[in-house]
């Protein structure tokens, strides 16, 4: 009788445990994003990257790429940023992205992701690159928080002496000059 009792509290067990294993596979499979705020909400960086990157892999959805990118960290997940800032740029409905942009007033959507991902390609050592991408944004306005001034305020230091050489002479070949680009110039001739 006591044999009985114990097989049918593990076969219980055992049930209970399974159950749950393939309801937590299920709903990783199927709903990675809920998965993946789960993980936001406690404060999981990687986890939560984890499943949005798997969201993004399988509904191929810009507003899923968006929470992702979002979420990712330049300074320390400087790859994968590269990466997705990329994608997010080149995707054919980024300009979804771009017309609902109601978070700031004082930069519009296309300078925050180029301003985002000419930071993340000067942290992956592609300064030059970066330069190259930020004269392109810039085009014939200079306007505030551009990417250049990204460039400028967020990843020049004074010890970087060729990149500020570099900064100059892009600033001076501009086709634009305005009382912001003069400024912009100032500050990097006065980094010390």
């Amino acid at each position: 009788m006591k044999k009985l009792v114990i097989k049918t509290i593990c076969i219980t067990l055992a049930s209970l445990i399974g159950a749950m294993i393939i309801a937590a596979s299920a709903t990783m499979l199927f709903a990675p994003a809920w998965v993946g705020r789960q993980f936001d909400g406690a404060g999981n960086y990687s986890a939560s990257v984890f499943f949005y990157e798997k969201q993004y892999q399988k509904t191929g959805n810009v507003y899923d790429l968006n929470t992702l990118v979002l979420k990712l960290d330049i300074k320390n997940d400087s790859v994968r940023a590269e990466k997705y800032y990329s994608e997010i740029l080149r995707h054919k409905d980024f300009s979804k992205i771009v017309d609902g942009w109601k978070v700031s007033t004082t930069i519009s959507a296309n300078d925050y992701y180029n301003g985002n991902y000419v930071l993340v390609l000067a942290e992956n050592g592609k300064f030059l690159n970066a330069l190259s991408y930020a004269v392109n944004c810039v085009g014939s306005e200079y306007l505030k928080n551009n990417p250049m001034q990204v460039l400028i305020y967020s990843y020049l230091t004074a010890d970087m002496t060729q990149e500020k050489q570099a900064v100059i002479e892009a600033l001076d070949n501009l086709s634009v000059q305005n009382s912001l680009v003069l400024a912009d110039k100032t500050h990097v001739e006065n980094l010390i």
